[in-house]
């Protein structure tokens, strides 16, 4: 099923205990891997310290105008329905950033950079952290 569908059958709060579960579940079982959140997921305290555990969590911070031009026509996000979805977008990134950064073991600004540019100082951020806290 859809975000979406999900949403607007059963509402927002069990999609977010359903994440929870799934990370709760995750957390048993993964080893060398790379996973890949919603944004809504590390807001839950306890999902943060579930991720934390896991592992080396890195924030893809990114500028409210480079989520506009991201999601131009996107209308699966049950969270930018409607009208205002600039200011929708930015009052969600006003919240969540610093949980985001809270969360985080590293933060990398991901606005204007290639893929393999972001790859590169995720690697590089890493292998600094694993050397001196990890």
């Amino acid at each position: 099923r859809s975000i979406s569908d999900i949403f607007a059958k059963e509402g927002e709060t069990y999609f977010r205990d359903v994440e929870t579960k799934t990370i709760e579940e995750l957390s048993l079982s993964l080893e060398k891997a790379v996973v890949s959140t919603g944004g809504g997921l590390p807001l839950r305290e306890c999902n943060g310290d579930i991720l934390k555990r896991l592992g080396f969590v890195v924030f893809l911070k990114v500028e409210k105008d480079t989520v506009l031009k991201r999601l131009d026509g996107d209308t699966t996000r049950p969270l930018l329905q409607g009208d205002d979805v600039e200011g929708k977008v930015e009052r969600l990134l006003e919240f969540r950033n610093p949980i985001y950064e809270y969360t985080a073991h590293v933060v990398v600004s991901t606005d204007d950079k290639t893929v393999e540019e972001i790859v590169e100082e995720i690697i590089r951020l890493y292998r600094i952290k694993k050397t001196n806290y990890l």
